[in-house]
Formats: structure tokens, sequence, C-alpha cells
């Protein structure tokens, strides 16, 4: 280019360029350069060296790459680690603090995923209400970054314990919990609905309440299945004690209870001193309620939700304490906690697997294999998306195990327990997550 304008220019071999100007058809066009002239070529002196400029080289994206695994500690120290899981071998990376720059985040949570962002429901001790943080997954190495606006404050929400429910063929969330009804305690179940937008993570419209119960009772440890249309959670009210089943509005997200609601179950949470936890299978076709010794698996009738033991139900699971359970993506295997009684007294947690039938949800009687790993922490166990890793994490360790994909038998990942830190006083869940 300087070639071609530079008999326009005026040049002095021994001081270089001075500031000059050119006029290029009408327009003028001022040039400050200080460079030497030996950078130029034919400039009128015979000199011919040249160095070409380089083009701007493309700025490298921060966000993390597609497909790539993370795990999220969640803890009750208001601190997410972050590190990265390798879902061939189920390996887990070293851990970075993923909220560095965040001062202020729930002391307990619950969290769920959503395209590249992180939800999490906690209680805002600030506020004395509970409240939805919303995270943007922004870093490379799965660094979180606050959305303004967070936290979004659920009214009525008189306790902190609640749950989650994302509904991702829907673009929303529930939160769902018991709360303050009229007369002053807490015996309404309620839930709320948030609708997402997908491009920047925020709330289209925040806290839409769509159920409150009138009933006196408590309904808890609720669960949606995989198409957004149902939620079942276990409980006891006048109306009876089971599992109560509600239909979701596809567009408006409305909530009514299902004709039959409660349907009956054994034993509940409500009512007793066992744990019950509620597993809907990844397809969507039933409903697992594992208790203390065995697994009941209902049909879920596809257009109204009713609620139908399946012949056989209930399976024995060998649980003494009715411990969480999950389920492999392809519906072909059970994963449950249970407790092993030692010798010497007490107990130990253990792993157990069951085979599915992924058409009608029948379990096999009994262990497709020994149990695995005794001592090994079972309480928060979750399965990766590709179905291929299992994690039980024991904070501030993490146990990780392949899943054999054709007989369901785990194999603990050399290496295995993983450090990933957070509050060894405490509670603690994970949150695995794929980049989309």
């Amino acid at each position: 280019m300087f070639s071609k304008i530079c008999s326009g220019i005026e040049c002095d071999p021994q001081m270089g360029m001075r500031m000059a100007s050119v006029k290029i058809t009408s327009a003028i066009i001022t040039i400050a350069l200080t460079f030497s002239l030996a950078s130029l070529t034919g400039c009128g002196d015979g000199s011919t060296a040249s160095t070409p400029v380089q083009p701007s080289q493309p700025v490298t994206p921060t966000g993390p790459a597609s497909g790539s695994e993370f795990i999220y500690s969640i803890n009750f120290a208001s601190e997410l680690q972050v590190a990265p899981l390798n879902p061939t071998t189920g390996e887990i990376g070293a851990a970075v603090v993923a909220t560095q720059n965040i001062l202020e985040l729930p002391e307990e949570a619950v969290a769920a995923q959503f395209g590249n962002f992180i939800y999490l429901v906690g209680f805002d001790q600030y506020q004395a209400t509970t409240a939805v943080w919303i995270l943007s997954i922004s870093g490379a190495s799965g660094e979180l970054t606050l959305i303004d606006g967070s936290p979004f404050h659920i009214a009525g929400a008189a306790n902190p314990y609640y749950n989650l429910l994302m509904d991702s063929q829907h673009g929303r969330f529930f939160t769902a919990g018991m709360a303050q009804g009229p007369d002053g305690f807490v015996d309404v179940f309620q839930i709320n609905q948030y609708s997402i937008n997908p491009g920047n993570g925020e709330l289209n419209d925040a806290n839409q309440l769509v159920l409150a119960t009138t009933t006196q009772g408590w309904i808890i440890d609720p669960v949606i299945d995989p198409l957004g249309k149902f939620i079942y959670a276990d409980g006891s009210s006048p109306e009876g004690s089971g599992i109560f089943a509600f239909t979701i509005d596809p567009t408006a997200g409305d909530i009514s209870q299902i004709a039959g609601s409660p349907f009956p179950a054994a034993t509940s949470s409500a009512t007793s001193d066992s744990n019950v936890q509620l597993l809907t299978s990844p397809s969507g076709n039933s409903l697992n309620v594992i208790t203390a010794g065995d697994t009941y698996v209902f049909a879920i009738d596809p257009n109204s939700g009713a609620l139908t033991a399946i012949p056989g139900s209930p399976f024995p699971n060998n649980d003494t304490l009715g411990t969480p359970a999950v389920m492999t993506p392809n519906n072909e295997f059970m994963f449950v906690g249970a407790e092993l009684p030692l010798a010497s007294g007490g107990y130990s947690p253990i792993i157990q697997t069951f085979a599915v039938d992924s058409g009608n949800g029948t379990i096999g009687t009994t262990p497709l294999s020994d149990p695995t790993s005794a001592g090994v922490a079972n309480e928060f166990m979750q399965i990766d998306p590709t179905g291929r890793v299992l994690i039980a994490p024991d904070i501030p360790s993490v146990w990780s195990f392949t899943i054999n994909q054709s007989a369901g038998a785990l194999t603990s990942v050399a290496g295995s327990p993983f450090t990933l830190p957070g509050d060894p006083f405490g509670a603690q869940q994970t949150l695995i997550v794929k980049i989309p």
C-alpha cells in the first residue's frame, strides 16, 4: 500500500518518515508515523526491505468446550468447587473454586442445569426466605458468573428446605416445598414456576405460583418426570398417605392434582422413621418408590399420570435405611445404596446393582453382583449424562466408578477417591453437567 502512495509523502532518508498528508480521490488521510524509512519500499531511495503486517489472531472463546463434563460440589460453605470429569475413564481432575468472585451464595442449596446455566435454590439468610440463584458457566474450567438480578426470592417460602424440579423440555423449572399457610403454620405444599430465557438464562416470569394445597399435612421429596408432564411427591394429609400426583399444563404450567391421588404406598417418610426416595425412570414410563427393604414400581399412564402397581411389585432391594437410588439413562440398571452389617457391630455403606426391564420397569429380585466397595458413601450418588460413570461423594473425597454397559458392574476408577473440597461437617451433593 505504501509503495502506491509514497509519491505524495515527504521522505527524509536520514530522519525517517515525518507526518504528512496524502490526498486520495478528494479524501484527506492524516498519517502519524514514526517508524524508519527502511521499513517501507518504493519511497524513492531504492530501499527494498519490507516487513509484512501480520493479521490479527482470532479471539479464543473463554467458555468451556462443547461436550465437556464437570462436577460441582454444592455444600454448606457457600462456595462451589468444580473439577473436570472424563466421561470415558471416570477420572476427576484437580478442583478449582468455581465462584471466586461471588460473595453471597446460599449456605445450603439444591442445583440443576439448563444449557450453559446452573440454578441454585437455597435459603437466603439475609432476607430470611428461600431464593433462586442463577449462575452462568462462563470459564473454560467451569468457573461461574452470577447473573444480574440474582437471587430471586420465592414469596411465602417460609421453609428453607425446598426442591428444584427442572423441566428442560419446556424451558422452565419449578420450586416445590412446604410453605406458610393462612393459619400461620408451615403446612401448605407450594409450587412456583419459572420460565427461562434460553439465550441468557434469565427468568422470563419469576415467582409464578401454580399450586398451593389447602389441606394440612406434609408433602415432601417431589420429583418431575423427564417429559415435564407430571410431578410426584411422598406425603401425608387428611386425604390420606402415599404418593401425591400432579399434572402440569404444557403451556401455562398450571398444576392440578390427579384423580386418585394420593396413591397408596406401603410407607411414607411423612409418617415413619424410614427414608423414602422417589425416582422416575429416564423414559418416564414408571415411578420407583425406594423404601427400607423394598422398591415399589408403578406404571405411569402417559396421558393422565395416574399410577398403577406393576405385577411383582414390590421388589426386594436389601436396603436397611431407604438410602437414595439412581438409574442409568437407558433404563437398564438401578443402583441402590444400602448398609452392610459388620461382624464387629454397626454398618458399612455399600452400592448394589439391579437389572431393570426398560419396557415395563420390572426390577431383578437379587443384585447382579457382589456389593460394590464397602465403605463407600452412597447418599448422594449421581450418574453422568452418558451413563458410563457413577459418582458417590463423601466430601472431601469423591468416589468414581465406571459402569459396565452390558452387565452393570461397577469398577472403581484408579486414583479414586478424588479430592473435591467442601464442608466436611454437613451433607454434600454434587452436580454433574455436560456442556451443550
